[in-house]
């Protein structure tokens, strides 16, 4: 089965994180909601790692494994033009650091995200929202974090790769697993000062890292993801840029550690999202929604006329959550549309909600499938809050009589035939 996991896109709205999948005009590789991160991934190739880098990579590793504390500020900057859409956001973050486990980053107009030693967190003040879990003892590597959780980490090596390898056991060991190829550049001149110059690639995937370390501390000064090349290879058309710059204006190793200033509560009246949506183990928290009415909603199409579900009562309903950005949503979508094809004349109505993105977008992409369903727009993500969608695609089949018949998260080999069946199923019911 292939999900496009988006919990803390719902938690935090991600915009860093969309860089990588949104343009793809067919199907990518799963990924999740967040950006392609340091964090994941078994190596695609054999690595190749030049002598001069190991040796830039090794003084790496040193440096950030002898850190007793370290305060950074910096800005972010997302650049993202694909198939004629431009994207841009900078926003910038303060985040400190305590050895081995104590962190806060604060990104402004998105979330903060932690650890006081006992307890990993991530909480959005505008979503009035936070996840939350025990920290694992020692270092923070990525296989001691379990989904949602992981997606924690993803988050915070989009945004703050410095941060990161602070929290690992061994940076040079996470980069190349993921970017197995790595070479040094001429050094480069940063506000009058020159630093030593890093680029790391994954020839499978064309994705590329460059580093620029300072060579007093050799910490990382400044990080620039480029997704050009990656995009370009997936078969997205006119790809001018795709990339996310972490500049760090204050890197301060050894900065004093002020008391408290890594304790965190969760505020009154803020909610636990994770549980919100907790499932039995092994089942999508969506599931639990079989059997029981259909959460009444609203939103509107790209005519911007307002449709709300009770606008159909007595017929089957198809809802499916997706989005232009997510692959299995792609392979996903003309199987929702030939089904709603051979059942519209039954009285089948489908709906496909698009979680979160602009109407030109969805519009667009509408038009170029010539899908038939009705398209709607979750701007908000209230929709998909109802329907406790924590993956896409997922796609509910709602019964004349207002009850949830089925529940899909995901694609498959099979999931057209699923689909059909369950349609068929809620036709000819009583």
């Amino acid at each position: 089965m292939r999900i496009c996991t988006i919990l803390v896109v719902m938690l935090t709205g991600c915009f860093v994180a969309r860089a990588a999948d949104a343009p793809a005009p067919a199907p990518a590789p799963a990924v999740g909601a967040t950006a392609p991160a340091v964090a994941k991934a078994a190596p695609s190739t054999a690595p190749s790692v030049t002598p001069q880098a190991r040796e830039l990579l090794d003084r790496m590793d040193q440096a950030y494994a002898s850190l007793i504390s370290l305060d950074l500020v910096g800005k972010l900057a997302f650049r993202s033009d694909v198939g004629g859409e431009k994207r841009n956001r900078d926003s910038e973050f303060t985040a400190k650091y305590q050895a081995p486990n104590r962190f806060v980053q604060d990104m402004k107009d998105d979330v903060v995200a932690g650890s006081t030693g006992e307890k990993l967190y991530m909480y959005s003040a505008a979503k009035k929202g936070y996840i939350i879990q025990d920290a694992p003892k020692g270092k923070i590597i990525a296989k001691d974090l379990q989904p949602p959780y992981d997606q924690l980490l993803d988050v915070i090596s989009t945004q703050n790769p410095s941060l990161l390898f602070a929290l690992t056991a061994s940076p040079s060991k996470m980069l190349i697993e993921n970017m197995p190829s790595a070479e040094k550049l001429a050094d480069v001149s940063v506000d009058g000062k020159s630093l030593n110059a890093l680029k790391l690639k994954d020839p499978a995937t064309n994705a590329n890292m460059t580093l620029l370390l300072d060579p007093a501390t050799n910490l990382v000064r400044r990080a620039t993801l480029d997704m050009s090349p990656a995009l370009t290879k997936r078969g997205a058309q006119d790809v001018k840029e795709a990339q996310v710059t972490v500049d760090y204006s204050t890197v301060a190793p050894g900065a004093a550690v002020k008391a408290g200033q890594f304790a965190w509560a969760p505020p009154a009246d803020a909610k636990d999202v994770a549980k919100e949506m907790a499932a039995p183990e092994g089942e999508e928290p969506s599931k639990a929604l079989e059997g029981k009415a259909a959460p009444e909603f609203s939103a509107k199409d790209l005519n911007d006329k307002q449709v709300a579900l009770k606008d159909f009562k007595g017929k089957v309903v198809i809802v499916d959550f997706w989005a232009t950005w997510c692959g299995p949503c792609r392979e996903g979508l003309p199987h929702v549309d030939k089904v709603y094809q051979a059942f519209k004349d039954k009285g089948v109505v489908a709906l496909a909600v698009d979680v979160q993105e602009t109407k030109e977008k969805v519009q667009q992409f509408v038009t170029e499938n010539k899908f038939t369903f009705t398209a709607l727009l979750d701007s908000d993500g209230k929709v998909s809050e109802k329907f406790k969608v924590s993956g896409i695609p997922q796609t509910v089949i709602i019964g004349k009589d207002g009850i949830v018949k089925n529940v899909f998260v995901g694609t498959g080999p099979d999931s057209e035939k699923k689909l059909h069946d369950a349609v068929q199923a809620a036709v000819d019911a009583k």
